[in-house]
């Protein structure tokens, strides 16, 4: 079973070059990066963006004409269909639904990474909650009982998937979903759980695209990346910069995603420069005695920013920053030198955290909600024995405020 599982994986990810064009064009209309009525760019741009022949590009193009998703005018261009792009904003993972007889014994799952000690942080853990809550209303919707098992005790991982899938198999559940930031190679994880439990279905909440054959839903951080770039591009901004006082992985994922959207937009209309230093999250994670205190973002954009202004560096239109506490630092160095974010310059950070509305930072929110939900109707499925729903890839929104509101900086 598993060999087979391990096949089907192989062959998605064999699939021709065509197909994934076609399949990653899919996801930015499903996103919405390209509403209904939306020209997208033209082939030979796309093309070069996807470093393919012309030919490739337009076998995907034609599938998607074919199959409605986008309107092919001759003379015009192409444009995102309204039809199939209503539709396609539908959840892909559809929430169970029956009477709450069929469900009156069922006894589901959940795995989580929680750290209770007061001095931590209380943000990292809101996250957790936020989709745990939205499973749990799924779940009790149909009646289902649920056990929980915490990987966590005083900050510090006490037990691996494998033995929290054991301990919940032991207590009865048919299906587990797992939500964390883990602090495990998720990959191999899955693997071990999957191997010693079988019977035992798993659903994860992941922050990338899982390799091991497992049902997960997961928020794509490269396309929450050209969603910010896209939304500066179109307010004007001619010169831009992405923000990091660190290099891990999530963050090299958004920058991807915002040079693409420049890429798009054509250097003759706008460029990207990037300061990232590479310097590991690890080093000011140990600058604080305060669990997951994110302050230490903030305090090394603030310095980053400062050697960046005190060595000359140009002021550009805008500032993508890696997330909103990086935002924070670079507007408060940038304040100390008096320029405001919304007048002199734009910023958008991700996250959403609390804050920006405090700061009217522009900023990328996670789909917190939607991830619980849909995974929520996800381990109702797999709990029922279905098969559909495999994996399922969630979007960033742009929650907008006055920082990225400035049209007088773009018209220096």
């Amino acid at each position: 079973m598993a060999n087979g599982r391990l096949a089907e994986q192989n062959r998605a990810y064999s699939a021709p070059a065509y197909k994934r064009i076609e399949d990653d064009l899919r996801a930015r209309i499903r996103g919405g990066i390209w509403p209904v009525g939306k020209q997208i760019p033209g082939r030979r741009e796309l093309a070069k963006v996807y470093n393919v022949e012309l030919n490739t590009l337009q076998r995907a193009i034609t599938n998607l004409v074919a199959d409605g998703t986008l309107r092919a005018e001759s003379g015009r261009g192409t444009f995102v269909q309204g039809d199939d792009a209503e539709r396609s904003r539908e959840p892909a993972a559809p929430v169970a639904r029956t009477n709450g007889s069929s469900m009156r014994n069922l006894v589901l799952g959940i795995v989580g990474e929680f750290d209770l000690r007061e001095n931590a942080s209380r943000f990292a853990n809101t996250w957790n909650d936020t989709i745990i809550t939205n499973i749990e209303q799924v779940l009790n919707a149909q009646n289902a009982s649920i056990r929980y098992a915490n990987l966590m005790r005083a900050g510090i991982p006490v037990r691996t998937l494998f033995e929290a899938v054991g301990q919940l198999r032991q207590e009865g559940v048919q299906a587990v979903a797992v939500s964390g930031f883990y602090t495990f190679d998720i990959n191999q994880a899955v693997w071990d759980a999957m191997a010693a439990y079988p019977d035992v279905p798993l659903v994860f909440v992941a922050s990338r695209s899982i390799l091991a054959p497992v049902r997960h839903v997961y928020y794509d951080n490269r396309t929450a990346g050209f969603q910010a770039a896209s939304h500066l591009i179109e307010q004007g901004c001619r010169e831009a910069l992405f923000l990091s006082p660190y290099s891990v992985d999530w963050v090299e994922e958004r920058f991807d995603g915002a040079r693409e959207a420049f890429a798009l937009a054509g250097a003759q209309r706008c460029s990207l420069s990037t300061l990232i230093a590479a310097k590991s999250l690890d080093t000011y994670v140990e600058r604080t005695s305060v669990v997951g205190d994110l302050r230490v973002h903030e305090q090394a954009a603030y310095e980053q920013a400062m050697r960046y202004f005190e060595g000359g560096g140009r002021v550009p239109d805008a500032v993508i920053a890696a997330n909103d506490w990086v935002a924070f630092g670079y507007m408060r160095a940038a304040e100390e030198k008096g320029l405001l974010a919304g007048r002199e310059y734009a910023i958008i950070g991700f996250d959403d955290h609390p804050r920006s509305r405090q700061e009217g930072l522009t900023s990328m929110r996670p789909p917190l909600e939607a991830l619980g939900r849909e995974v929520g109707g996800m381990l109702l499925a797999a709990a029922e024995g279905r098969t559909d729903a495999g994996r399922l890839c969630l979007h960033f929104q742009l929650s907008r405020r006055s920082s990225t509101q400035m049209p007088a900086a773009y018209r220096r």
